[in-house]
Parts: C-alpha cells; sequence; structure tokens
C-alpha cells in the first residue's frame, strides 16, 4: 500500500492539487495499487502535542493505523516553507514512533512559486526520513512555479503532467 501526504495543513493549499494528481496517476495508471491519501489539513499543531509519546487519543491512533502502519510506501508532496518543509510535518512525523516508518520507502515531491520548487525542502524532508530508516527515492521531483501549472484546481501542464507520470512509474517499481 502506497500513503500520499499532502505535508501542509493550511486550507485550500495548492499542494493538494499535486497530492490529487498522484492519486489519479496511480489509480488509472496503475490500477494494482492500494493507495490512501491523508492531508494534514485536519490537524492542528496542539493536536499532534496532545498526542505524541504514547498518550495517543483513539482518533489519533485511527490515523496512524490507517494510513502509517500498513503502508510500504509514502509519497510526501512539500510546499516550501521558509526554505524547507512545514513544521506540521515534522511535528507529525515525530509524533510517531520512528519503528513505524523503519524499512519503508518514500517519494518526495517540492512544489513552489519560486525557482527552486521547495529544492533545500526536499532535501531536508529526505535526512529526516533516512534518519528513521526510509529509503528514498533518489529521484527528488521540485516543481516550481507552481501556480503556471494549474488550471481550474488541476495540475494542467502537460510536461509536468509526464514528469509526474514517469515517477509515479519509477516509485511503483522502486
Amino acid at each position: 500500500m502506497i500513503t500520499i501526504i499532502n505535508g501542509t495543513h493550511r486550507t485550500d493549499n495548492r499542494t493538494q492539487v499535486f497530492s490529487k494528481a498522484c492519486l489519479e496517476i496511480l489509480n488509472y495508471e496503475h490500477k494494482t495499487t492500494q493507495v490512501n491519501y491523508l492531508t494534514l489539513e485536519k490537524l492542528q499543531a496542539n493536536h499532534i502535542l496532545d498526542n505524541m509519546f504514547g498518550k495517543r487519543s483513539p482518533e489519533f491512533q485511527t490515523l496512524i493505523d490507517t494510513y502509517i502502519t500498513p503502508a510500504q510506501k509514502f509519497i510526501f508532496l512539500i510546499p516550501e516553507y521558509n526554505g524547507s518543509y512545514p513544521g506540521i510535518l515534522k511535528l507529525f512525523i515525530d509524533s510517531i514512533p520512528p519503528s513505524m516508518f523503519k524499512g519503508k520507502k518514500a517519494c518526495v515531491i517540492g512544489v513552489s512559486e519560486g525557482k527552486a520548487g521547495c529544492l533545500m525542502g526536499i532535501d531536508h524532508l529526505t535526512v529526516t526520513l533516512n534518519h528513521i530508516g526510509v529509503t528514498t527515492l533518489a529521484q527528488r521531483q521540485p516543481f516550481s512555479n507552481m501556480s503556471s501549472l494549474i488550471t481550474n484546481d488541476v495540475v494542467s501542464d502537460e510536461s509536468t503532467l509526464t514528469v509526474l507520470k514517469q515517477l509515479m512509474t519509477n516509485f511503483v517499481s522502486f
């Protein structure tokens, strides 16, 4: 199973457009792949803090049991926040024992309005994931000038869609 994680908690974020594009590609082009989609929009920092260090609410435990435990692979889509990735994602990862991630695989995709496409954030998240035992796909993908790639809340740029399709194909076989 693959879990796609939209790594921001801002409502109506454009990262979800890329997350949903990955979900559609996996569902329609790789039909044998079971995919779950987790958006951090519903989580607030205080909710995660309340569930750290073994004091989990039933709702948070269900989230872990549904999206983290059964997944063998993760696709992290992250916007650039202050030259890195969102703190809510770091807090979320920190709230889960590293043993639940160890030995699994991940793909990291960055999106931003800037020219670098969250490249530093991709590197920072990759280091975090490697530290907890997650093997990351070498092909880390930044997308820059993201608003020019989206029309009506859909990734509309054909070359971007081609890159996403190839990335998903590479990740499924990873």
